[in-house]
């Protein structure tokens, strides 16, 4: 009954630690990109009409100030 106890207490922080680790794992490739990489494929978007020229500019200007 003990042993219930205790692995009901810990389940909760493994499912908390499951889940961040999920989410760094889903930003880590983006992050990792080239960022003239990143600007080709924004200019994609644009090109499609996904995203406004104001958009692509801000992000441009942002990915280019990491460099």
């Amino acid at each position: 009954m003990g042993a219930g106890l205790g692995m009901g207490m810990m389940i909760p922080g493994m499912i908390q630690n499951a889940i961040k680790q999920g989410a760094q794992q889903q930003t880590a490739p983006a992050a990792r990109e080239d960022p003239f990489s990143r600007i080709k494929k924004l200019k994609e978007l644009l090109d499609m009409g996904t995203i406004t020229k104001e958009e692509f500019d801000a992000k441009k200007a942002d990915l280019l100030s990491k460099i």
